[in-house]
């Protein structure tokens, strides 16, 4: 089930983040909050790099309500 999967690869990929760097794409926040600690936003070909997850979502959600 979806559910399952998600759950496996949710597992998956906390164990990678213990060793390594991952770039993950998502439009999910709770995909983000849970396993990123930094955030980039691709917006208008610029991308904006934020030290943490809550500076680019003000930039996102800014920018997407606007």
């Amino acid at each position: 089930t979806d559910v399952e999967f998600n759950r496996k690869a949710g597992d998956l990929l906390a164990e990678r983040l213990s060793t390594t760097t991952i770039v993950i794409v998502s439009h999910q926040p709770q995909i983000l909050e849970r396993f990123a600690n930094r955030a980039a936003v691709l917006m208008n070909g610029q991308l904006h790099m934020f030290n943490s997850l809550e500076e680019a979502k003000q930039l996102y959600d800014y920018e997407t309500q606007s």
